[in-house]
Formats: structure tokens, C-alpha cells, sequence
């Protein structure tokens, strides 16, 4: 066994020479299940991201409609 964790060793890098945030790893299926975890993060982020964009841009128009019913008050 020890014999088939070294050869499946392999050092993800984070880009930046001596990072605390290199990770290695030593098992295939948990790297698969990293990775996994790693972009449902990434697809959470992304939808949260688009629900604020689409709330300020609603929050936006309601702001103009009731900026224009005002003006329209006072004519």
C-alpha cells in the first residue's frame, strides 16, 4: 500500500512559492472529492453573486418608478 501512495503523490500548488495553502495529496479519490467540495463552493459563490446583482438591479428600478410616480404627484 505504501508503495502505491508514493507513486500516486502529487503536490498541488497554489501558485505562490511557499504558500501555506500548497496541498498535497496522496489519494486519487480524495482529491476527486476535494475538488468536488472546492467547486460546488465555487458555484455557490456564483449564484449568490448573481442574486445580489439582480437584487440591486431590481432594487434599482423600484428606486426609479417611485422617483417618477413622485415627480408625477407633483405636476
Amino acid at each position: 500500500m505504501q508503495q502505491v501512495k508514493i507513486s500516486l503523490f502529487q503536490v498541488c500548488s497554489s501558485g505562490k512559492e511557499g504558500s501555506k495553502d500548497d496541498v498535497v495529496m496522496v489519494d486519487l479519490v480524495e482529491a476527486k472529492r476535494l475538488a468536488a467540495k472546492q467547486m460546488k463552493k465555487i458555484k455557490a459563490k456564483e449564484k449568490f453573486m448573481v442574486k445580489a446583482i439582480l437584487c440591486l438591479n431590481l432594487n434599482h428600478i423600484v428606486g426609479v418608478i417611485v422617483f417618477y410616480y413622485r415627480i408625477m404627484q407633483e405636476v
